[in-house]
């Protein structure tokens, strides 16, 4: 009795382990994540996030083939700027607002993380959904 025990429990533990390192990071907890990524992308930072999740379903869960990846959405303000006599000028006042997607894709090793600018058209694609993380 005591070896099935130890089975049930080797099993348990071998089973589940792969699917809780798969557990993306909250939305309360990505912004460090969000910053790196974008800083890796672009030569110019955001100036904050305006919003989290635009859907306001969570994280999208979405099936590429037979990988999961994590789709966490952003509206961000984006500081506008103009290059006067060879050097670039930010304007502090001034934003304009862009939609971020960030996808986590935990099968990966190296850049686990990468972003996409623009319109969340995975939404209207329902059949690649397959659930929403809260």
């Amino acid at each position: 009795m005591f070896f099935v025990k130890n089975k049930i429990i080797i099993f348990t533990i071998l089973f589940f382990t792969p699917l809780l390192s798969q557990i993306p990071v909250p939305y309360s907890k990505i912004d460090p994540v969000l910053q790196s990524t974008w800083e890796n992308s672009f030569p110019i930072m955001y100036s904050k996030i305006i919003k989290k999740d635009l859907i306001g379903k969570g994280i999208i869960m979405t099936r590429e083939g037979k990988r999961l990846i994590y789709l966490y959405t952003f509206l961000i303000a984006f500081p506008k700027f103009d290059i006067q006599n060879g050097e670039l000028k930010i304007e502090q006042q001034d934003f304009k607002k862009l939609e971020v997607k960030l996808y986590y894709d935990p099968s990966k090793k190296e850049n686990a993380y990468w972003i996409d600018l623009g319109e969340i058209v995975e939404f209207y694609d329902k059949s690649k959904i397959v659930r929403y993380i809260k």
